[in-house]
């Protein structure tokens, strides 16, 4: 099992200046190689590897006009070419699997901050103190990261080594290999929990608890957004920048623009575009130790956790469609979307993936298909039986929050679906049915009852 553990790194003010510098060498090693990769399929028609690469870099390093090369650590300009084959073989990959290709596009030197060490001969640069919780970090090219952080294993290597610049510091990202994860028991879970998730409710559990949606606070994200967009229209006013035209969309219709300065930003659009850079990555911090807390409470109090296998990237899809098949309520679905961001569900489900994992229980997804649709007393699916944020059955007349309702289907799913069935008696719906296992399902999109061949799901009444 693969732990990641992530430490403030402190650097005096020097430090941070020279750190940057580097940050825009390697953006420029970075946008390099992947020009060289461009250049050498439009000549020849073949593709170079990162080991063509490697061999250019040594004979660069040898070079005794290019003294820059030699200043710093091989294996950091080895990790950002890494770094480039890894854009590379992605674009491959969503090539070869019918994707959207996402040709890899060049760094700007602001946007590029992350430095990867590559090897495993960690033990030559890294030195930490399990007994009082220090190390440092020190590299032939950059200025000595010295970190304190006591969860780091004693006596344990790292696999990877990343050092990354965020908006409020430098942060250092170790890998390392914690052994095997201990295995959930065999019998049957006595406290699990089904989880549904939604918008107005980030999450409501089987056991009736509820957690308020993540409503984001944007108040001062705008009044920055505000304040750049005024030095744009001033820049371009004052002949200091220009928008450039790129094109027509293909799905709107509509001409495209890019902002472009002449001579570079100015200072003022700098600081202000760092500090919205900050308000965002802090409000990032803020919800993400949210995520971590509700996770945690999770895995401490119950020994199963199922969860609905939500397609988070289809459902997020645009509505807007094309020029010739135009969607609807658009602006809807993109007020829907946003919301359903703000929530983090992805990130969600991986922190309680991992950290069920390490306490040894289980973690299932479970197919959400009419969840928020089937009546968990009797079994019936009936979409009129979800009127807002109530569920009424219109079978039984049970009567319940929707949400509750739907991670209790959810929990009985689950349970189904690892062979251990909750007690509860089958019930028959539909003068149609021939099997004890067979529930009716009423379409009411289109005005037509269809029988559908569907699992019952035994539920406790």
């Amino acid at each position: 099992m693969i732990t990641v553990i992530q430490t403030r790194v402190y650097l005096t003010e020097a430090g941070h200046v020279r750190f940057d510098e580097r940050l825009r060498e390697h953006c420029r090693l970075y946008n390099a190689a992947i020009q060289e990769w461009r250049d050498a399929w439009r000549r020849s028609g073949k593709t170079i590897t990162k080991y063509d690469q490697n061999k250019s870099l040594t004979d660069l390093r040898r070079d005794p006009c290019l003294v820059d090369f030699n200043d710093e650590a091989r294996r950091l300009q080895v990790g950002t070419l890494e770094r480039a084959d890894r854009a590379r073989q992605a674009f491959y990959r969503r090539v070869k699997a019918g994707e959207k290709p996402g040709y890899p596009r060049f760094k700007p030197s602001h946007r590029f901050r992350t430095l990867e060490i590559s090897g495993a001969a960690y033990e030559r640069y890294l030195r930490h103190d399990s007994a009082r919780g220090k190390g440092f970090l020190k590299i032939k090219g950059l200025p000595p990261l010295r970190y304190k952080c006591t969860r780091i294993p004693a006596g344990q290597q790292p696999l990877d080594i990343k050092i990354t610049r965020k908006p409020n510091g430098v942060y250092l990202s170790m890998s390392f290999d914690v052994g095997e994860a201990p295995e959930a028991a065999a019998t049957p879970p006595s406290n699990p929990v089904g989880i549904d998730m939604g918008v107005a409710k980030r999450a409501a559990l089987s056991t009736g608890e509820t957690f308020e949606g993540r409503k984001r606070d944007n108040s001062k994200a705008r009044r920055l957004q505000r304040k750049m967009q005024r030095q744009r229209d001033a820049a371009v006013k004052d002949e200091r920048a220009e928008y450039v035209f790129q094109g027509v969309s293909k799905q709107t219709g509509r001409r495209l623009y890019r902002f472009k300065w002449k001579d570079g930003p100015s200072r003022g659009y700098r600081e202000t575009r760092t500090q919205l850079e900050c308000a965002r990555h802090r409000e990032t911090i803020r919800d993400r130790n949210e995520l971590h807390r509700l996770a945690s409470s999770i895995v401490r109090n119950y020994d199963a956790i199922f969860v609905e296998d939500l397609g988070v990237k289809k459902m997020m899809k645009s509505a807007k469609g094309t020029e010739e098949l135009p969607g609807r309520n658009v602006a809807q679905k993109r007020g829907l979307n946003r919301s359903m961001s703000e929530q983090r569900w992805a990130i969600f489900f991986s922190m309680l993936e991992y950290k069920a994992e390490r306490a040894g229980i289980r973690f299932v997804k479970v197919n959400p298909k009419y969840t928020s649709q089937t009546c968990s007393r009797c079994g019936t699916v009936d979409g009129s039986s979800r009127k807002g944020a109530q569920f009424t059955c219109v079978h039984c007349g049970f009567r319940d929050d929707a949400d509750h309702n739907a991670s209790v289907n959810v929990l009985s799913r689950g349970m189904s679906d690892m062979g251990f069935p909750q007690t509860g008696e089958s019930v028959i719906v539909g003068a149609g049915s021939t099997s004890p296992n067979e529930v009716r399902l009423i379409v009411p999109e289109s005005r037509v009852q269809t029988e559908v061949q569907l699992p019952l799901l035994n539920l406790p009444p």
